[in-house]
């Protein structure tokens, strides 16, 4: 059974995308069978998945993308499904129509037993792009499922042990229907003040959104618990775009976020006994020991003209070391839950 990660935060410019395919290649490096999926209308993951693939993103075809698969399945849940059909699981198969959106990253060797796939999206379609079929399918509140019902077809849960989900910063149905089917969440931030409020906000909304559903009588109760099962788990936080504060500046920034968590009553992976090696601590006399906050922090490699940087790394479809041992830990603490407290 595939976990399935969302990574996100409503605050722009802080390396999701850039996260999502570094840790996802770093999982593949070593040996496990990872799915991208790009949730972002700007398709940038998508961009950089295509790097070295002869096609390209542009000359993709329709039924090649997510957007085709997305409008695919609202139109059958509008036409065909009704809630007799879900509570009954009697599903309509589609696999032969959506079977080629999977699609392989070919830019770097992996073992022979991994995978590092992608599902892409893309802008060329006018009024089809990802924010524009959100709003389409806020028309039946069951395409709240369409997603996952994407993924089933696709036997995704048996051909891979992670699907990672780069989400924009936004909240719209296709965000909210990741947010219901993914088991797990990732956020990574810049360590400042907008983010000492934006990041619990985010926890937050994510825990409304599941409430939203549970307590709606069309899709709350029964079906939804058929369907979705529980809510996602926090695994934790870590810090991008890291900066080197003079004295104990960094100290203070990232006490302020870590508090600011904690106050929205919300659980982590990370802040588990067994995982507070993965936590980030000053190491000092008068430290710090955080409860939410990956000790692994990304710094602001920012250079663009060479390897050393993050971003011409990540540009040209290769992997930085700097993700490495965040990639490590991020896969340390998900298999151990799913040894000690597997999900329904």
């Amino acid at each position: 059974m595939a976990k399935k990660i969302f990574v996100g935060n409503y605050k722009g410019g802080v390396g999701k995308t850039t996260s999502v395919y570094q840790i996802g290649g770093w999982m593949a490096q070593e040996g496990k069978r990872v799915l991208l999926v790009d949730l972002d209308p700007q398709a940038s993951l998508s961009r950089i998945c295509t790097r070295n693939d002869v096609k390209g993103l542009e000359k993709l075809n329709y039924n090649e993308t997510l957007n085709y698969a997305i409008e695919l399945y609202s139109a059958y849940v509008e036409t065909k499904l009704d809630r007799l059909k879900l509570l009954k699981k009697d599903f309509e198969n589609m696999r032969e129509y959506v079977k080629d959106i999977i699609k392989e990253v070919k830019v770097f060797k992996i073992k022979e037993s991994a995978k590092f796939d992608y599902i892409p999206s893309t802008i060329n379609f006018k009024n089809s792009r990802l924010n524009d079929l959100a709003r389409k399918m806020t028309a039946n509140l069951y395409n709240i499922f369409s997603i996952r019902f994407i993924l089933n077809d696709l036997d995704c849960d048996e051909n891979y042990d992670y699907i990672i989900f780069d989400c924009p910063p936004t909240s719209n149905m296709i965000t909210h229907s990741v947010f219901l089917l993914s088991d797990y969440y990732i956020i990574p931030t810049i360590c400042d003040d907008i983010s000492a409020d934006g990041v619990p906000d985010y926890i937050i909304e994510i825990e409304s959104i599941y409430a939203k559903y549970s307590f709606n009588d069309e899709v709350g109760g029964l079906l939804l618990d058929i369907i979705v099962g529980n809510k996602p788990k926090l695994v934790g936080v870590f810090e991008t775009i890291y900066k080197n504060r003079p004295g104990t500046k960094n100290w203070s920034k990232i006490e302020q976020i870590d508090k600011a968590i904690s106050q929205t009553g919300v659980p982590a992976l990370i802040s588990k006994e067994r995982n507070a090696k993965y936590r980030y601590s000053s190491g000092d006399p008068e430290s710090i020991n955080t409860t939410y906050i990956f000790k692994e922090k990304i710094r602001h490699l920012d250079n663009r003209s060479n390897d050393c940087g993050i971003p011409a790394k990540t540009e040209s479809g290769s992997l930085h070391d700097e993700y490495r041992n965040i990639s490590k830990a991020i896969m340390d603490i998900l298999e151990d839950d799913e040894v000690n407290y597997d999900k329904k």
